[in-house]
């Protein structure tokens, strides 16, 4: 059954949420970021699902995480689009707030350009 993240998911194994790696928010299977698709099982039907999925499936939604991807009410009432458009805007500051860290060579060219600036305006000053 596929379903879309309302909120942040941390998967585990236990859980066996298969998160799909073409995913625009696919970072790692352990998290499963607002707005990614997801399944639970192999079945599209409700019914089809085994007594742990139906539970699973249940609980996600009861708890506000996850909501049917195919359910035409959502889509009618613009849940999921509410959910994608969040998703993008969250996405976005995820990414800005992702720092690169420095190299090692990096970190180095700084100390250096600060020890030089430093004794530069120390023979000005003289």
């Amino acid at each position: 059954m596929k379903l879309v993240a309302a909120r942040d998911i941390y998967n585990t194994k236990d859980l066996g949420l298969t998160l799909d790696p073409k995913d625009p928010l696919f970072v790692d299977a352990k998290h499963i970021y607002k707005g990614a698709r997801f399944s639970i099982g192999t079945s599209e039907n409700y019914k089809d699902l085994t007594q742990p999925q139906l539970y699973q499936v249940g609980t996600l939604i009861a708890y506000g995480l996850a909501v049917v991807e195919n359910d035409e009410n959502l889509k009618k009432d613009g849940i999921i689009q509410k959910i994608d458009a969040q998703a993008r805007v969250e996405n976005e500051a995820r990414k800005k707030a992702m720092v690169k860290p420095l190299t090692q060579e990096e970190i180095i060219a700084a100390a250096v350009a600060k020890s030089v600036s430093e004794v530069m305006a120390s023979l000005g000053k003289k």
